[in-house]
């Protein structure tokens, strides 16, 4: 075994850094149906956990 063989991955984060605009590039599409699915979650939350009791408490008021 050679010493590069047994030398840990050098990836630091500045290299991963630098190929994270190539990378969001090349995943575009994915990512957009990933921000889709987290705005509807998000929206359904906020809608259940703080707009539908707003409304029932100022509808019994």
């Amino acid at each position: 075994m050679s010493a590069e063989e047994d030398a840990p991955d050098r990836r630091t984060w500045l290299a991963r850094l630098r190929r994270g605009p190539a990378w969001i590039k090349a995943n575009r599409k994915n990512l957009f149906w990933l921000w889709i699915a987290y705005q509807s979650l998000k929206g359904a939350a906020t809608l259940s956990l703080i707009w539908i009791p707003i409304l029932i408490l100022w509808l019994n008021r």
